[in-house]
């Protein structure tokens, strides 16, 4: 975890005993490393460059927003930790890849 990898390469001039980072990104790379976060990052684009749609819907823009505010907002809080707000990511990663267009449905 953050705290256990912390302690090695926090300077001795801290007093303070860290728990968190307050920062997913930050947390993410170092409790899976340099090469851990690369693979998994390879992995994602992969998994994107397949699954990405070919247009981009008012919708699917309005997924792609969220998405991109929740990744911004982890920048300095671990708001995906938060249930409601992991719902609602994950809802809207669903709306932008969905393959069948949700806007043209019951025409």
């Amino acid at each position: 975890s953050f705290e256990d990898v912390f302690r090695l390469v926090q300077p001795a001039s801290f007093s303070h005993r860290w728990q968190y980072a307050h920062n997913d990104w930050l947390e993410f790379l170092l409790e899976f490393g340099f090469i851990g976060s690369l693979i998994i990052l390879a992995a994602g684009a992969y998994w994107l460059h397949r699954v990405m749609p070919e247009s981009l819907t008012p919708i699917r823009s309005a997924a792609l927003a969220s998405i991109f505010a929740m990744a911004v907002h982890s920048l300095g809080d671990f708001n995906l930790r938060i249930p409601g707000t992991a719902l609602v990511f994950w809802v809207a990663v669903g709306i932008l890849f969905n393959r069948e267009d949700v806007t043209t449905r019951g025409r």
